[in-house]
């Protein structure tokens, strides 16, 4: 009996250089906590993706909460997110006090349905409450319907931030622009995280992306305050 190649789900991808990148760190004594690397890390990352400003952050977690803060969400604020998604895209919302609320998948792109987006953004106007983000997640390379998305959010004014750190290097629309362009671009310029499982050679450093040199100042959290996660699902 043949034995079937394992497929494996995000094989790590070296570029040849990763050693001495690594040697250099050591030899420069910037191990800890920022130095030349992180910030040639963070200019060349933002070049590729046609991008004026990146911080590299700890983790896609760590951008997603960060682009949270800098928008403003707080304790009882609805952010709309895609029920297939990973556990760091939402738990951000949590972490400031908010309530995920998950639309379902499309058939075509496994990720966020505008058509359900259009339903409930409209549901919430009626209501007068509308969500103060929506966070689409592009799983595995595979891009949300982003152009619909930004199109839906647009004329209520509400942010997007799309967490892309699965799918840094794919282009949308043929590649009529990069990923990179597309995260936080309604409000606040833009906004991207990239996981050690996606498709680069890029070192594996979290970003937070922005074309907005003069983003709102973070707001402090309330000291001593404990929110429960609590979530919601519209299908």
């Amino acid at each position: 009996m043949m034995k079937s190649k394992r497929i494996f789900l995000s094989p790590p991808h070296m570029g040849g250089q990763e050693e001495r990148f690594v040697r250099e760190a050591f030899e420069s004594n910037y191990i800890a906590p920022l130095g030349p690397q992180v910030d040639a890390f963070e200019r060349e990352f933002a070049e590729k993706v046609g991008i004026r400003h990146a911080v590299a952050l700890s983790s896609g977690t760590a951008a997603m909460h960060l682009a949270l803060r800098i928008l403003g969400v707080g304790p009882g604020d609805e952010v709309l997110a895609a029920t297939l998604t990973f556990i760091g895209s939402v738990t951000p919302v949590n972490f400031q006090g908010g309530f995920p609320v998950f639309l379902d998948a499309d058939r075509k792109s496994w990720n966020m349905d505008p058509e359900l987006l259009a339903e409930e953004l409209e549901s919430c106007a009626k209501r007068g409450r509308l969500p103060k983000a929506v966070i689409p997640t592009d799983l595995y390379g595979q891009c949300a319907d982003l152009g619909r998305i930004l199109d839906i959010c647009e004329p209520y004014g509400i942010p997007v931030v799309v967490d892309s750190a699965e799918a840094l290097g794919a282009k949308y629309l043929g590649g009529s622009f990069e990923l990179g362009v597309l995260n936080f671009e309604l409000e606040n310029g833009a906004g991207l995280s990239q996981h050690p499982h996606s498709r680069s050679s890029q070192p594996a450093n979290p970003q937070l992306k922005t074309q907005n040199s003069k983003l709102p100042a973070m707001p402090e959290r309330a000291p001593g305050r404990l929110f429960s996660p609590s979530t919601a699902i519209r299908l």
